[in-house]
């Protein structure tokens, strides 16, 4: 298939499962099973490579697009899955600017066999890229909508955990209040001597004059 359809389908991989490493391996399994759907080929070298040509640069600027442009939630996982996705088909470039191939033999021998290709190969790829394009727009959106969620989620969290805190401050400022005090009052009438023992001061007779001395 085309090299921008493959693109597609690794950058849905990653938004879905992001997982860089199993999404890479997974990216270039995906491309051998796509190749094995029925997509555009002609035996015309020059209608080939112009196509291509085209193929190669939509797929090229709609990568760096999808990277860029990817939630920061699967972003690594997206590039894996493109990086993965594209894989196979670098030695394409690698045979026509270098005349030789930077894939081992059994690699290529797989790859072209899985190939099913066929000059009105596009009505397939074209429905195929439109379906790509649709529920990779939907993952970008769901992943989005996720920090979103969780700084709500937060948000909720925080107050009812400050009203508990408030509630539990207040139950036991109540409680408190509610407790007998510590100290006793004592009554004024409690200190209050009933008998307080008066010591009468006696003075001496007067003495009388003449008398007896």
């Amino acid at each position: 298939m085309f090299v921008t359809v493959h693109v597609l389908s690794g950058a849905l991989l990653g938004a879905v499962y992001p997982r860089p490493l199993p999404v890479f391996a997974t990216a270039v399994a995906s491309h051998l099973v796509l190749d094995a759907v029925p997509h555009w080929g002609t035996s015309d070298d020059a209608t080939f490579l112009r196509a291509a040509r085209v193929d190669g640069l939509l797929g090229l600027a709609l990568l760096a697009a999808l990277g860029l442009r990817s939630p920061r939630s699967c972003r690594s996982a997206v590039w894996a899955g493109m990086a993965g996705a594209v894989l196979l088909d670098l030695d394409k470039p690698a045979l026509h600017f270098f005349g030789r191939s930077l894939q081992p033999g059994w690699v290529r021998w797989v790859h072209q066999r899985v190939q099913r290709e066929w000059p009105g190969g596009l009505r397939t790829e074209a429905p195929a890229a439109a379906l790509l394009a649709v529920l990779l727009t939907r993952a970008y959106a769901q992943r989005q909508r996720q920090p979103q969620r969780a700084r709500a989620v937060a948000a909720r969290s925080s107050t009812r955990s400050a009203a508990n805190t408030s509630g539990e401050a207040s139950a036991s400022s109540a409680k408190a209040s509610s407790r007998p005090s510590a100290s006793n009052t004592v009554p004024a009438r409690a200190l209050t001597f009933n008998n307080v023992p008066v010591l009468a001061r006696t003075n001496p007779a007067p003495r009388i004059a003449g008398g007896a001395s």
